[in-house]
């Protein structure tokens, strides 16, 4: 570790995936770092469809036990402002925070794609706090239903569940249910032929726009399943209290909207800044709300601000698409940004980090997982225990190792 004389001040804005890996790395080269969060605790945001059937699964860490005897100043405050004129930070309490370099890693929120009604009516699933509200609503309904008649349409809706979206989020919730529901139903004396999951994806497949062997496993796998019903190529229309309407006009009911179809960069960045000749301007902000950064994450026309994780818009320079958002690809780049920040106080030049995925795992539930290995070779996964077992040891290695070393 080196021992560096530090005056640089560097601020990171987040402490999910992206930004703690940064300050964890900046640490491990020799230097301080200060995470603001508005939280006290790092959100395992990929094991959060895991705590619908285990729900004493603990899907936060105080950053406390995190950063102990760690070279990080955690300051737990709320951001309401950029000034990169003055490299100032300003917190909802009026107070501000001087910065050298800027990294802003501050997450995501749900993409409701301007669908009327959806906000409204919809339940997300981004937070430990909206899947604990999420896990009390279901148990709750299982409870209600007991009060009607089996052939009653308030019968039918207690006991389903619309899951809006079949990204990995949307299949890994869908594959939790397909879990739970039945053992809510049995507990409460109810038939668990009775429960309804539908799963609507607006593209012909689940898990669009990724490995087309992998999305046709998956969408296989969920096809072969009583208790669900795939609505595929059927994008949600409108929202209202106890369903959805569809672009086909089809009307699907439920006590339970769970939207998990998008994610979008955090609003706080549509607010605005001011830039580095002191007038009021915009992020350049692209697709979904992300802002647009080059090779080294650096934001346009800013090179001591950098953006990582849901809020870049960072494009592949192999694939020329945009960086996948998940967890994995979101440790790396804060990795990669420390390095590049130390090689500018160091006043050394470094090549672009070669970010590589390893590939994705799926979890189908607790009993059951699929997924696809690029590294060192591809490898497409079956659909079986072992799978689940692998992505669990590899979430496992992640709060074990990665962010505890």
């Amino acid at each position: 570790m080196k021992n560096h004389v530090q005056k640089e001040k560097i601020v990171i804005l987040g402490g999910g995936y992206a930004g703690l890996q940064t300050a964890l790395e900046l640490h491990r080269k020799g230097y301080s770092a200060i995470l603001i969060d508005k939280n006290s605790a790092h959100e395992l945001l990929p094991e959060l469809p895991h705590a619908i059937s285990n729900r004493s699964l603990k899907t936060r860490i105080e950053f406390s036990k995190l950063i102990k005897n760690k070279s990080i100043n955690l300051i737990q405050k709320e951001v309401i402002g950029f000034d990169l004129y003055k490299k100032e930070i300003k917190f909802v309490d009026q107070s501000i925070q001087e910065f050298d370099y800027l990294v802003i890693a501050l997450g995501s929120n749900t993409n409701y794609f301007n669908i009327p009604g959806l906000r409204e009516n919809s339940h997300g699933f981004i937070t430990t706090k909206q899947v604990k509200e999420f896990n009390d609503l279901l148990e709750s309904n299982f409870q209600k239903a007991k009060d009607f008649p089996v052939d009653s349409n308030e019968y039918k809706e207690f006991l389903s569940v619309i899951v809006g979206g079949g990204g990995l989020t949307g299949v890994e919730v869908a594959g939790e249910l397909i879990h739970k529901m039945p053992k809510l139903a049995k507990q409460n004396g109810l038939n668990p032929d009775h429960v309804k999951i539908y799963l609507v994806e607006a593209q012909s497949g689940l898990l669009p726009g990724g490995d087309k062997k992998l999305s046709d496993k998956v969408t296989d796998f969920f096809h072969n399943q009583k208790l669900v019903e795939s609505v595929l190529g059927v994008a949600v229309k409108e929202g209202f209290a106890g369903g959805v309407k569809l672009s086909d006009d089809r009307i699907l009911k439920s006590k339970i909207v769970l939207w998990t179809g998008g994610i979008r960069g955090n609003i706080l960045l549509e607010k605005g800044m001011v830039d580095e000749e002191g007038k009021e301007n915009k992020w350049p902000l692209g697709r979904g709300f992300r802002i647009e950064v080059d090779e080294y994450f650096r934001v346009k026309g800013n090179p001591a601000v950098y953006a990582i994780g849901d809020n870049a818009l960072y494009i592949d320079p192999k694939s020329g698409q945009p960086f996948p958002l998940n967890g994995q690809a979101a440790y790396k780049e804060g990795r990669a940004v420390a390095k590049y920040i130390v090689a500018n106080i160091e006043n050394r030049e470094v090549p672009c980090e070669k970010i590589d995925l390893e590939g994705i795992m799926v979890s189908l539930g607790p009993l059951s997982g699929t997924g696809s290995v690029w590294k060192p070779l591809k490898l497409d996964l079956p659909v079986n225990m072992l799978s689940r077992v692998m992505k669990q040891l590899i979430e496992l290695r992640y709060k074990l190792l990665n962010i505890r070393n």
